[in-house]
């Protein structure tokens, strides 16, 4: 059986997805203290709330915590 285009984009989909979850509970585990310490004692729901967001720009939530892309600067 060929792929056709359809399937090979509901693969890459599929596996930036699944990519986007592995650092995704990484990142609310262990990671956050290295990006934002406060956000360690965020509660369950923010969590939560933040989880799409970090599934669909996990890579640049992945080079943050990496230490290869500096945190903007807030003064």
């Amino acid at each position: 059986m060929a792929l056709v285009p359809r399937d090979i984009l509901a693969l890459a989909l599929l596996a930036y997805a699944a990519a986007g979850v592995g650092v995704t509970v990484f990142a609310l585990a262990a990671g956050l203290r290295r990006i934002d310490p406060t956000a360690i004692a965020a509660p369950l729901a923010a969590k939560l709330m933040w989880t799409p967001g970090l599934i669909a720009l996990w890579p640049i939530v992945a080079a943050r915590m990496a230490g290869r892309m500096a945190p903007e600067d807030r003064t």
